[in-house]
């Protein structure tokens, strides 16, 4: 990773609050100049992850549970579309449930997370953004004008 060009935004109460403290742990494995940036609120993680890319940032590290993931995923995309096609996102997964660290086989050893962070080993995941026109809830049908799209990236394992 470049100096200057990756960024990590936290979630300190993801984990009931044990993200913050992790977080420093593996940091402190990592060589690479790393701006942190801490969540405040919900969303807020989108808005950090766009104004990053937007910046000139071309890795962004996800420090968190899934909510805070899926929030710095969706800050790659303005209106439907990719920000940077070259920008890598980086996960450092301390949630509770970290369902998906478990989907897609991340470590959930700091050590391991660092080697992983430091080396940029990085594999291409499929993405899925899904649009709901009303409200759904279980038992009912998904309404018919919802929409799913489904993405892979293109190229393999960089």
């Amino acid at each position: 990773m470049d100096h200057a060009s990756t960024v990590a935004i936290i979630n300190p109460k993801s984990a009931n609050g044990r993200t913050a403290k992790a977080w420093g742990r593996v940091r402190s494995r990592l060589d690479q100049d790393i701006v942190s940036l801490e969540t405040r609120a919900p969303d807020y993680a989108i808005e950090l992850a766009s104004a990053a890319l937007k910046r000139g940032m071309r890795t962004v590290i996800a420090v968190g549970g899934d909510g805070t993931i899926n929030e710095v995923v969706n800050g790659f995309f303005e209106d439907g579309r990719l920000l940077e096609p070259d920008a890598v996102l980086g996960v450092i997964p301390f949630g509770t449930g970290s369902d998906f660290r478990r989907s897609i086989e991340l470590s959930d050893d700091e050590g391991q997370i660092a080697d992983t962070i430091r080396a940029r080993r990085t594999q291409a995941i499929d993405l899925m953004r899904i649009r709901y026109a009303s409200r759904w809830s279980p038992g009912s049908d998904i309404p018919s004008t919802s929409q799913a799209l489904v993405g892979r990236s293109s190229g393999g394992s960089r």
